[in-house]
């Protein structure tokens, strides 16, 4: 039997789909019209090549006249087994939905074939459309650029093109409004073979306006917060989608770069500019329309000197100042430490929030002390971080209700939830001296060197002002103290049961980073990178917050602890 033509599959296709949503086969005028075509004499012509190629049934009488021919050598039937997400993985479920019926001519000689529904609009670019039905092989493998079924987080499931990456898994839909997906383990369950059109459903591609939000970041760090925001998503009442996704990034550190540009921008370096915030031509980057800028806390940090704008670092946030007047984004979000808010007797607070308001075309500001443990963070970090939403939007932002406030997220539920593989990256453990070994020894989870019950061999000689976290160990009941990005011996953070130092990976599970997250450079580079990170967790709460904000969708929220003109307007 000979193969179908392009456009009598397209017709078969329409017949198979019709008759299995109506029960019945659709006239010839509808065909026609369906297609297009000038005359029904063409219906006619791709009709009866069909019957005469074995798949169809012509018979004599009435204007639905047409079967599916079953029972043939030539012709194969493949059970639907239920739907796949072409979007947001969704829990696998097996779900009998009927059959489809093909040419064999059409799929693989060999092999266990099935056919799934698809849901979404993720594959549009590969002429996979919500409504489809695709064909798939049924095999464990893919080579790179395959469309797939895949496994992830356990047991949900998605439709995406597959490509395999040092440590990694790239996920990678077919719409250039989305964003991949990242596994260190994926379980393959198919390849497509063949997709189904749905005739009955338009296409997806012009349905909705999703709003996508250009981002920009100034001192990115390794990208906890680009994770976060370019992960949260929103939709309105007409399912159209609000987002966000990197366009660049700024940071004057190189292993923080190539961190960021590694799992944020799938390795494009370009996207990554390496130099001081100084050198930024703000007038040449590619445009935005959201500014994210944590800019640096030293010399507002409690644990520093506390220099304020006396200091080396505390003026740089007025380089997220002069983006803003240049480009004028829809939305920025502002992070740094709690210690920003007394930094020169409160004077160099009330300066930034004046200059963020009076930026560009003005903006509406929301600053307000986050409390991360309280946003399901398994660490007690506090940032003070300011939402600006342009003036002329009319829009206010609200701070999100904190999801955790019951329950916190315990270091030991971070460790062993799932337990971390030995082989995960970034996990070294740090060689420890025996005199460390034996003082840790000998002290209780949530104690450190100050301990009384350590051995006086043991103590350290230390004159004035003792740190709480020198060698203090974690609470696993509890969540960890901050983990910071510097500091000497007795400051690396220290587990609560095995005497040592916390491994890097263990850092960035505090940290909420996921364990695909590579981190590049050394040990101590590294150390640094998650120390100075926003946590993900935190970022993609607030940042969906400020895309529902934008959807018009509510959301649980609370009073902003921080008054700033516009937001002592009570929720």
């Amino acid at each position: 039997m000979s193969t179908p033509t392009k456009k009598q599959q397209e017709i078969f296709e329409y017949i198979k789909g019709y008759i299995h949503l109506h029960k019945f086969s659709p006239t010839f005028e509808e065909i026609k019209k369906k297609f297009k075509l000038k005359a029904l004499s063409g219906v006619h012509q791709h009709v009866q090549a069909l019957v005469e190629k074995g798949l169809i049934i012509k018979n004599k009488n009435g204007a639905r006249c047409l079967e599916l021919k079953k029972g043939s050598p030539d012709i194969v039937e493949i059970p639907i087994m239920g739907t796949i997400t072409a979007g947001q993985p969704i829990e696998a479920i097996e779900m009998p939905l009927g059959a489809v019926t093909l040419s064999r001519a059409e799929v693989p000689a060999s092999g266990k074939l099935y056919a799934l529904k698809v849901l979404g609009n993720s594959m549009i670019d590969e002429g996979i459309f919500d409504g489809d039905t695709v064909i798939l092989k049924q095999q464990s493998t893919a080579e790179n650029g395959q469309t797939v079924v895949a496994i992830i987080d356990e047991n949900e499931a998605t439709l995406k093109k597959i490509y395999r990456e040092k440590n990694r898994w790239r996920l990678q839909p077919a719409n250039l409004t989305l964003f991949p997906f990242y596994r260190t383990e994926v379980e393959i369950r198919g390849v497509v073979v063949k997709t189904i059109r749905n005739y009955d459903t338009p296409t997806q591609q012009k349905t909705t306006q999703d709003t996508i939000f250009r981002l920009a970041e100034l001192f990115c760090g390794p990208g906890g917060l680009a994770l976060g925001a370019t992960s949260a998503m929103a939709y309105n009442p007409n399912g159209e989608r609000y987002g966000v996704k990197s366009v660049w990034a700024n940071d004057i550190d190189p292993s923080m770069c190539r961190t960021y540009a590694r799992n944020i921008h799938a390795g494009d370096e370009t996207a990554v500019i390496c130099s001081p915030v100084e050198k930024i031509d703000f007038k040449k980057v590619p445009k935005f329309d959201a500014l994210a800028f944590g800019f640096p806390c030293n010399d507002f940090s409690v644990v520093g000197e506390h220099k304020g704008f006396n200091g080396k670092y505390g003026p740089l946030y007025t380089y997220g100042v002069k983006a803003i007047n240049i480009h004028n984004p829809k939305w920025f979000i502002a992070e740094n430490v709690s210690g920003l808010q007394s930094a020169n007797d409160g004077k160099a607070f009330q300066k930034i929030l004046s200059d963020l308001e009076n930026a560009g075309k003005g903006y509406k500001l929301t600053a307000h002390l986050y409390k991360f443990e309280q946003y399901g963070v398994p660490q007690y970090r506090h940032r003070v971080v300011i939402i600006g939403i342009r003036k002329d939007l009319k829009l206010t932002f609200r701070v999100p209700a904190p999801t955790t406030v019951e329950k916190y997220v315990t270091v030991k539920d971070a460790f062993e939830n799932p337990p971390i593989n030995k082989t995960a990256t970034n996990n070294e453990i740090t060689k420890q001296a025996k005199a460390v070994i034996e003082r840790l020894k000998h002290i209780p989870p949530g104690k450190n060197a100050w301990y009384e019950g350590i051995p006086q061999h043991l103590r350290l000689n230390v004159k004035g002002a003792k740190m709480s976290q020198i060698y203090k160990r974690l609470d696993p009941n509890k969540p960890s103290y901050t983990i910071t990005g510097s500091g000497g011996g007795g400051t690396h953070g220290y587990h609560w049961e095995e005497p040592r130092a916390l491994t890097n990976r263990e850092r960035a599970r505090i940290q909420t980073f996921p364990d695909d997250f590579v981190f590049d450079g050394s040990k101590e580079q590294v150390r640094k990178q998650i120390g100075m990170a926003v946590p993900p967790r935190a970022s993609k709460i607030i940042i969906e917050a400020v895309l529902k904000t934008f959807a018009g969708v509510p959301y649980k929220r609370v009073e902003s602890t921080i008054a700033n003109g516009d937001n002592l307007e009570k929720n």
